[in-house]
């Protein structure tokens, strides 16, 4: 899963290097090729930054809309960060966070995620566009989790495919944070 937010992410990075949002990114939106590579589709409702024309709240699904977007408001780059957190949601939680039509602003807690996941999709979905996280924080963060994963793998040396590295690398991130948390809580 770490591999499919990196790629995804990518995506919504080269929008954004390249002044565009995509505006309706869901995981509808999100295709996988045979290799399990994940791609973003459905480009009709990317947009430049900065817009000549009016803005409009009739793109993008409601349930994965900012709040900016359901307001009628104008749409920015933190519009496509929100619904990449939304997207991070359903990927590590495996359902939609919101129901159709309920409240953005009281936002459900990711449980199942790696702690690094978990705060970037807390940032990703603050209600306010100002306190949500930016491309190139997330990127920050992303590279040193890769950096994490790749110090990893050089010291597993019965690794010998891309499907068992990722594996084991995730596994071994999961059971460090499990090993501090257990550390850190005395009863």
């Amino acid at each position: 899963l770490i591999t499919t937010t990196n790629r995804i992410f990518s995506g919504i990075e080269y929008l954004q290097k390249n002044q565009k949002i995509h505006r309706d990114l869901k995981p509808l939106n999100i295709l996988i090729d045979h290799d399990y590579f994940p791609y973003i589709s459905d480009f009709e409702t990317i947009k430049s930054i900065p817009t000549e024309t009016p803005n409009t709240n009739d793109i993008g699904s409601p349930l994965y809309s900012s709040p900016e977007q359901d307001e009628g408001l104008d749409v920015s780059y933190p519009t496509d960060i929100y619904s990449f957190g939304l997207i991070l949601y359903f990927l590590f939680e495996k359902k939609d966070m919101f129901e159709l039509f309920s409240d953005k602003k009281s936002i459900k807690k990711m449980i199942k995620g790696p702690c690094i996941i978990q705060y970037i999709y807390n940032k990703c979905v603050e209600y306010n566009i100002e306190q949500r996280i930016t491309c190139n924080e997330i990127k920050t963060i992303l590279i040193d989790t890769l950096y994490f994963y790749e110090q990893c793998f050089l010291y597993a040396k019965d690794i010998i495919n891309h499907t068992q590295m990722i594996n084991f690398i995730f596994e071994t991130k999961i059971n460090l944070e499990r090993n501090e948390s257990l550390t850190f809580h005395y009863d």
